[in-house]
């Protein structure tokens, strides 16, 4: 068969495939024929070619991978087979094919205007991809880009090969790889006009990960493939999505789920402190350290450390981090002797655009694309409104189940639909919000078998847009250190502040809470009484707090009137 009749038949077959599984399959199943064929034809021996593959990715996100190898079930082989990232960054930068030399730990690329081989030095193959790669049958990896309109690479193709006796001589048969230049220019744009068919049979959830939607489902086979690396895997997405869920899941699938997980969120982590908490001290490092404090790399040794907010770092951090990752080394504060080994794998996740904190300058262009190896992206909860009902019910009977009671939580059809309905800004964790203040509602009247319905949610959902109206511009740290530096110029004024009296700043917040709310459950609920709601006691607690801040205002020089709710 000539060039253009086995590449004409393959692209006629993309063209007439349904799902992006089957183009994929016909174009990987074409080429491992065609390189057997030619290397028939061309006479050469002590050579296989055992698997080929494909990755197709969206603004630099992967979204698909595919893995073919005669005889074998896809996902299985999926799961052990991908090529090192950085050969992936390389043919995004170059836009050219790249041979691996995996015994060598070498590559040589194609220059894009001949077909000579150019070695590549610089391009960095080690890791525990190239490690894994190395033990494997593979001498040779042959990586193909797949370029989109404008000669944007936005995937790749590669082939794996068994040929011992051209180590050290580049990809056997190269004269075909001209022909697999042209099929992978014409199939690209093919590929893109196609979406994933996603599992043969619906995803089931388990206790990481209970729910498991049709936008989602895609994304769980992806991971699945990556749980099973120890590369650095990017989780982006916005806040409150599920991001450490999901973290913690692919943890419990990888080669490390018998070690711990370390989470740590760098919200509430001062800039000053971030390399300390992630290297630990030895006592007397510095003032303060009057203990041993390991840190969240020891904490994680043998297992999974998941660093949330990664874009929180600050530079300083950044080059200190960077610096562990490359080298596998850490030392912690005050320590002397050798730097400790890390034996761990290394997650992070985001809501912001690293790109764009790239640009900015508030984020090492380095370190991006050391972390950059596996990056998926979890979309928010208004995108996967599917899966609101199943995370409803999981919600409501996770909270009920430690009322002692094997009764179920009841939820109505048309509390549901409200739930569906609204948008939810910010994600899971605020729709789990909403199901605890309604489940707390649900309890005051039935502790066995409460119901939540449509007007339980309405109560729930005021609550939540209670706090959604602020008319402050001043930030709430600003306006609290305000306050208390108020507080103290009035003490000096006055002589002496009784601080047992600032009690009372409760009640304002309580008061505020009533005045947004309209409603003494909502605004108990609001504020996290919901054990007080349930019970009926939060009547009672808010007329002691109303009255301890007319004490205090009292003590201001007001007259401590506050209207109370009947």
């Amino acid at each position: 068969m000539n060039e253009l009749s086995w590449i004409g038949s393959i692209l006629d077959a993309v063209t007439h495939a349904q799902a992006l599984e089957e183009g994929a399959s016909v174009v990987l199943g074409g080429i491992l024929t065609e390189l057997e064929s030619s290397a028939r034809r061309a006479g050469i021996s002590g050579v296989k070619f055992l698997r080929a593959g494909m990755q197709l990715r969206n603004r630099d996100v992967v979204r698909f991978v595919h893995v073919l190898e005669p005889g074998a079930a896809t996902r299985d082989v999926a799961r052990a087979y991908l090529p090192p990232t950085a050969a992936w960054q390389w043919i995004a930068q170059h836009a050219c094919p790249l041979v691996i030399e995996v015994q060598l730990s070498a590559a040589v690329s194609l220059d894009g205007k001949s077909e000579f081989l150019v070695p590549e030095p610089a391009l960095s193959l080690t890791g525990p991809t190239i490690d894994r790669l190395r033990l494997r049958d593979s001498t040779h990896i042959l990586l193909l880009p797949l370029r989109t309109e404008g000669a944007t690479v936005g995937g790749a193709v590669w082939i794996e090969a068994q040929a011992t006796p051209w180590i050290g001589r580049g990809f056997p048969n190269l004269d075909v790889v001209s022909s697999l230049k042209v099929l992978a220019d014409a199939i690209a744009p093919r590929l893109r006009m196609l979406t994933p068919r996603g599992p043969d049979e619906p995803v089931e959830g388990d206790d990481l990960l209970p729910v498991v939607g049709v936008n989602t489902a895609n994304l769980i086979e992806l991971l699945k493939v990556f749980a099973a690396l120890d590369d650095t895997l990017l989780i982006a997405g916005p806040t409150g999505a599920g991001k450490s869920r999901l973290a913690r899941w692919c943890h419990a699938r990888s080669l490390r789920a018998a070690g711990p997980f370390e989470l740590m969120d760098l919200t509430g982590v001062p800039a000053e402190l971030q390399m300390a908490q992630i290297t630990g001290w030895q006592r007397g490092a510095f003032t303060g350290a009057i203990n041993d404090f390991p840190g969240a790399l020891t904490r994680a040794a043998g297992g999974t450390l998941f660093i949330d907010e990664i874009d929180k770092l600050s530079l300083s951090t950044q080059a200190g981090f960077l610096q562990i990752l490359e080298e596998r080394t850490f030392r912690p504060i005050g320590e002397n002797g050798p730097p400790r080994n890390t034996n761990l794998r290394v997650m992070v996740g985001t809501n912001a655009d690293l790109q764009a904190c790239v640009k900015a300058g508030t984020f090492r262009e380095d370190l991006y694309y050391r972390i950059h190896v596996l990056p998926v992206t979890l979309p928010s909860l208004d995108e996967r409104k599917d899966e609101i009902p199943r995370w409803v019910r999981y919600m409501a009977q996770r909270r009920h189940s430690g009322s002692g009671t094997n009764e179920a939580v009841q939820i109505t059809q048309d509390a549901i639909d409200m739930l569906c309905a609204n948008s939810w800004p910010g994600n899971l964790r605020q729709l789990d919000n909403v199901v605890r203040r309604a489940y707390a509602l649900a309890t005051a009247t039935d502790k066995r078998s409460p119901t939540i319905d449509a007007e339980r949610v309405r109560q729930a959902l005021g609550a939540e847009r209670g706090v959604t109206t602020p008319v402050q511009q001043e930030t709430l740290p600003a306006s609290l250190r305000s306050i208390a530096a108020r507080l103290v110029q009035f003490a000096q004024m006055r002589g002496v502040l009784p601080i047992k009296v600032l009690d009372g700043f409760r009640g304002l917040v309580v008061h505020a809470a009533l005045e947004q709310t309209r409603s003494k459950e909502a605004a108990a609920l609001l504020l996290g009484l919901d054990d007080a709601v349930a019970n009926r006691n939060h009547q009672r607690m808010i007329t002691r707090e109303l009255e301890r801040a007319r004490v205090l205002l009292r003590l201001l020089g007001e007259s401590g009137e506050l209207e109370d709710l009947p």
